[in-house]
């Protein structure tokens, strides 16, 4: 067997596994412990005001929730312009 021979089928195999498929309806973290997603959250969405110093910046008027224990709603594109910076992360599973 020839180091082309060899090289193709290791990467067959990492292809193979890397699109193995699994199964939806248990979501598993990258340590393999299943995740508990949350539930959603209660109640309709609340149409916020943009306010009118952010009407320009590029973020979408978006209500979002905040996880600063605050709780509550913000629009998005109220977060800029703002004293400190902002991070915007979305995490979504597959």
């Amino acid at each position: 067997m020839t180091c082309r021979h060899f090289a193709a089928i290791i990467a067959g195999a990492i292809v193979l596994t890397a699109c193995g498929g699994g199964n939806a309806d248990a979501p598993v973290g990258a340590d393999g412990v299943a995740v508990t997603l949350p539930e959603p959250a209660p109640g309709p969405v609340p149409q916020l005001e943009v306010n009118a110093e952010s009407v320009s910046n590029g973020l979408p008027d978006l209500a979002v929730r905040q996880i600063n224990g605050a709780g509550g709603w913000v629009n998005l594109k109220n977060t800029t312009p703002a004293d400190k910076p902002v991070l915007v992360w979305f995490w979504a599973p597959h």
